[in-house]
């Protein structure tokens, strides 16, 4: 494993903790850009396997991405799997005047996410022109 990418240590991890019967209705797990280093359906397989084991063992998952395939992935999958209602997005907001960030819960409504991604479109305007 030592040798393998980094985005599929992130798969193995999980079989590993689920083989070793780690996850579980008790067990929070946080998950810093688990999309980091994967191809975009890989992404989507790992958003559904976060998805089913949060259906199938009540583990709970907080993830921090900045990618809109996973947070998309996220939100398809949950409604699919019909635990839309029980999953929910937060959008990170500086604080005005301060180093501090606050979170908005957005419920299952991801729209304001996407729209914060759009903020690099923006800034790619600004640096190279209105081709966008």
């Amino acid at each position: 494993i030592s040798k393998a990418a980094t985005g599929i240590k992130t798969f193995v991890y999980l079989q590993r903790l689920l083989q070793n019967g780690r996850l579980n209705e008790s067990t929070l797990l946080l998950i810093d850009e688990p999309e980091a280093h994967l191809h975009p359906q890989w992404i989507v397989e790992y958003a559904r396997l976060l998805v089913l084991i949060n259906k199938h063992l009540g583990t709970k998952i907080m993830i921090a991405s900045h990618n809109p395939d996973m947070v998309a992935a996220i939100q398809a999958i949950a409604e699919k799997e019909e635990i839309i209602d029980s999953t929910n997005f937060y959008l990170a907001q500086k604080e005005n005047g301060s180093h501090r960030y606050i979170y908005k819960n957005l419920g299952n409504n991801i729209e304001d996410i996407f729209r914060s991604f759009n903020i690099a479109l923006d800034r790619i305007k600004l640096y190279g022109g209105n081709h966008i």
